[in-house]
């Protein structure tokens, strides 16, 4: 039996304390494959640590619209990146 792909869509705004804590459960996650994060706005800090993980590689791939979509908008968008 072959192991699931699993694409995890994230959306975050102004997410706080909880952002960080949900993707390092979904990187050390075996059957989650790719992490897509929509950053619809965040503070200066969340968005440079959200930069620096997206730029190690591995899982995490990061969209910043040029404004805050929604969160629906933002799921649509994050399903048309994922794999």
């Amino acid at each position: 039996m072959s192991r699931p792909i699993v694409s995890a869509l994230v959306v975050t705004y102004h997410t706080g304390p909880r952002l960080r804590e949900c993707l390092y459960a979904l990187m050390g996650d075996g059957q989650v494959s790719e992490i897509v994060v929509v950053d619809n706005g965040n503070p200066p800090r969340e968005a440079e640590w959200l930069d620096a993980k997206a730029a190690q590689g591995g899982k995490l791939r990061l969209s910043r619209p040029r404004e805050n979509l929604g969160f629906g908008m933002a799921c649509n968008l994050a399903a048309r990146e994922a794999t």
